[in-house]
């Protein structure tokens, strides 16, 4: 079954579509969960 990764601008102002380059933490549970660990610039969140 496929999963969205779905995205949060909480950071930017209302009706702003901005990266702020915040660091995040992020988290993966599965198979290849051991690829996905520690921090990333939320600028780069959304690369392949």
């Amino acid at each position: 079954m496929a999963r969205v990764m779905v995205m949060s601008y909480g950071n930017s102002e209302e009706e702003s579509m901005e990266h702020t380059g915040t660091q995040l933490r992020i988290a993966a549970y599965g198979p290849h969960a051991a690829n996905v660990v520690g921090l990333t610039d939320q600028t780069d969140l959304s690369r392949p």
